[in-house]
């Protein structure tokens, strides 16, 4: 059996079917980003016990035992010079560099995740390994083109007929919105009888008090998990020419602001920073005057939303605390240490700057970087700990310019689809708000807009555009 490189849609030269594979592959990806659904911790295989990841893992050996006893002789595999595919690999080949810069600079020396993961009760071996200092950031830079190769490029191999794209939005809505009433339910409950309904996890079984969730997993965890289905329902009526009512889109937004996710909030305020950025050059006047009205509308809420909650004036009130309690090296309080994995990262490349060193700025220390960095603080804790900010994660382990070529890998691929330029913008806007959501917490949801994206127009185009 001959492996090549090839732009044809075809995965091998059999037929097109839509089978049981075909459908265990969908819900491995609509179940990826519901963080409800695991099932065991990071501490016995590495990673997190997701059943999508039994799902994927057992899609994989389907595909590849189908494809040993199939007749052909011939696998095609998607060409990654490809203008949809250049620009994410050429952000791997830099995030690859920068890792070896971090290297040069030792910041991957700390001993700290590995000494205690293997202290640490029920922590299995295997895993400790996994997320040491020495493994670990090869393993981010795997994960990375897994989710790409997984769940951007795959799904045009799996899902490339009317039946698979109609089956993947059926299965994403059943359990978007079977999600978002028991989410509504359980707040229900919760504020009126003091009764939480839904866990954080299946495994932990934790709750998280008044605060919307539903089956995504924590709150911030449902605030990208709306997100995403925004972006869904537009995509949806792309495909189905239809037009979903505004107002559902306006009952997710306050579903969002349910969650009180400061994460989110801080996904918000990115998604309107790389839409000024990005999007309203591009616009007329008139879709430029309705984002403002819309970023005026969102930002009141949003503030008077904040302003009367507990929780988020409480972060408010000791962000600069914190900044002087690291600027003193005094000890930190309570609040400050459930939010250092996002602060002390960025106060390390502040005092870089301040001494004039700003290589690592620019460039960063490579994939896991942070979470070595991070791992001074919790030495009897197993757990990793990167920021729970993707953005703080990215700007510290890739720089300044790794996060603008990790931005462009998303928008550039936007280029090859249509000529129409309302299709254009509406893609553009809702890339840039799914990776705003994304930016504040760390989600596969960008890579399951881009690749449902690329499916779409993978049917509606000539078949000979390639992959």
């Amino acid at each position: 059996m001959n492996i090549t490189a090839n732009n044809s849609d075809n995965l091998t030269r059999s037929h097109y079917r839509f089978g049981l594979i075909e459908k265990l592959f969908v819900w491995s990806i609509v179940l990826e980003p519901m963080i409800f659904f695991t099932i065991f911790g990071a501490h016995i295989t590495g990673v997190g016990g997701n059943i999508s990841r039994s799902l994927q893992f057992l899609v994989i050996v389907s595909i590849l035992i189908r494809a040993m006893l199939t007749r052909s002789k011939v696998i095609y595999l998607p060409n990654i010079f490809h203008l949809k595919y250049r620009w994410f690999f050429i952000f791997i080949a830099f995030y690859i560099l920068s890792m070896l810069y971090g290297y040069s600079l030792g910041a991957y020396e700390s001993s700290t995740l590995t000494i205690s993961r293997l202290n640490q009760e029920g922590t299995s071996a295997f895993s400790s390994i996994l997320n040491g200092q020495l493994v670990r950031p090869f393993v981010e830079v795997f994960i990375l083109i897994f989710y790409f190769m997984y769940m951007v490029i795959l799904p045009q191999f799996l899902l490339r007929n009317n039946r698979g794209i109609n089956y993947f939005f059926k299965v994403f809505f059943f359990m978007f919105f079977l999600s978002f009433f028991l989410g509504i339910l359980d707040l229900i409950l919760s504020f009126f009888f003091n009764f939480e309904l839904i866990p954080r996890t299946i495994a932990d079984w934790t709750h998280v008090g008044n605060r919307f969730h539903g089956i995504a997993g924590e709150p911030r965890d449902a605030f990208v998990f709306l997100a995403l289905g925004v972006c869904m329902l537009y995509l949806r009526d792309l495909w189905r020419d239809t037009n979903t009512n505004r107002l559902w889109y306006f009952t997710i937004f306050v579903a969002a602001l349910l969650t009180q996710s400061v994460s989110g909030y801080i996904g918000l305020a990115i998604m309107a920073g790389l839409i000024l950025v990005y999007g309203i050059p591009k616009m007329s006047l008139k879709i430029n005057l309705t984002l403002l009205i819309c970023f005026i509308f969102i930002g009141t809420s949003v503030y008077f939303y904040a302003i009367n909650s507990e929780r988020v004036l409480q972060y408010i009130e000791y962000a600069p605390i914190a900044l002087e309690v690291l600027k003193n090296n005094e000890e930190l309080p309570a609040m400050v240490q459930t939010q250092i994995v996002n602060i002390y990262p960025i106060w390390i490349r502040f005092s870089e700057i301040l001494n004039l060193d700003l290589l690592p700025t620019f460039i960063g220390t490579g994939a896991g970087s942070s979470a070595v960095l991070n791992g001074s603080f919790f030495t009897a804790d197993a757990g990793l700990k990167n920021p729970n900010a993707n953005v703080i994660r990215l700007f510290y382990e890739a720089g300044i310019i790794g996060s603008l070529i990790y931005i462009y890998s998303f928008l550039a691929p936007l280029k090859t689809f249509t000529s129409n330029e309302s299709n254009k913008r509406g893609l553009t806007l809702i890339t840039l708000i799914i990776l705003g959501a994304c930016f504040g917490h760390r989600s596969t949801s960008v890579f399951i807009v881009l690749g449902t994206i690329l499916l779409i127009f993978s049917l509606k185009n000539k078949p000979n555009e390639g992959y």
